[in-house]
């Protein structure tokens, strides 16, 4: 009967919000191990890659302006890039 229809209704309503828990509880950091398309052909090819941590001096000047540009406090001020920056990186 009706009580029947309102267990299910409850039951349904509960496993329906604690889906995003358990999925959360699944994608946490210490699981997901972030890998690359790059990484993959690595992978699939069975060359690996490697992750070793360098001295800042062994960095490219390029690169490093390149992540420090990457990291823009001026994300909500303009289309995506900031060109501005970016000329800066380039000259």
């Amino acid at each position: 009967g009706l009580k029947r229809w309102v267990r299910r209704g409850i039951v349904v309503a509960a496993v329906l919000a604690l889906i995003p828990v358990v999925l959360t509880f699944l994608y946490l950091p210490f699981f997901v191990h972030p890998v690359s398309t790059l990484m993959l052909k690595d992978l699939a090819t069975f060359s690996g890659y490697d992750r070793r941590w360098v001295s800042i001096d062994d960095v490219s000047p390029v690169l490093a302006n390149s992540v420090i540009m990457s990291e823009d406090g001026q994300f909500c001020f303009h289309r995506g890039v900031d060109l501005g920056e970016l000329r800066g990186v380039v000259d």
